[in-house]
């Protein structure tokens, strides 16, 4: 049954797992602004710090009451550079309830090295983004994920070129969503 007909009741948690795409209005001015707010992905279009100060509740919601109990993934498995993988993952709702989301990954190379980085064995494994939420980075061969820093300026060349601020690795937007 899918989930665009009209006769199915979709749990009320599940819809957390879509991004909201709306204009809303700003409490404290009045004025409009557009925004997409992604439950599981902190690069929203706005700041953090503008959802504290106007929109406070959207900061103390809990999707998730832990972290993936299941995922046909297995983790440390081996991957291939620009290879587009498709992570299921299984979550427990509020109410005990499983929820299955997909996470797709494109993996990067660092664009320096020959052939940016193609070929290179690396794995997907699971963290957090700066929200305290379920995050994906990707690690390369010796399983170290990128740190920022100047001590580690000589370590980029030999580890992936994953962003881990919120939910990018390169270009590549990963998001959850509903299966």
């Amino acid at each position: 049954m899918s989930l665009h007909e009209p006769t199915l009741t979709v749990h009320p948690l599940l819809v957390r797992f879509k991004p909201l795409i709306k204009t809303i209005t700003i409490p404290t001015t009045g004025s409009s602004l557009k925004i997409l707010l992604d439950p599981l992905c902190s690069r929203s279009l706005i700041t953090r710090s503008t959802v504290a100060t106007h929109f406070p509740s959207f900061l103390h919601k809990i999707y998730s009451n832990g972290p993936p109990t299941r995922s046909a993934f297995e983790g440390g498995r081996a991957i291939k550079a620009y290879e587009c993988v498709c992570i299921p993952l299984v979550f427990k709702d509020l109410m005990d309830e499983e929820i299955e989301s997909k996470v797709e990954v494109r993996i990067c190379g660092d664009e320096k090295e020959a052939n940016g980085g193609l070929g290179l064995d690396g794995r997907v494994v699971l963290g957090r983004d700066f929200w305290e939420r379920r995050a994906v980075v990707v690690c390369w061969a010796d399983g170290k994920a990128k740190k920022k820093g100047k001590e580690n300026e000589k370590k980029k060349k030999q580890e992936g070129n994953e962003e881990f601020l919120g939910l990018m690795l390169g270009e590549k937007k990963i998001r959850f969503e509903m299966t």
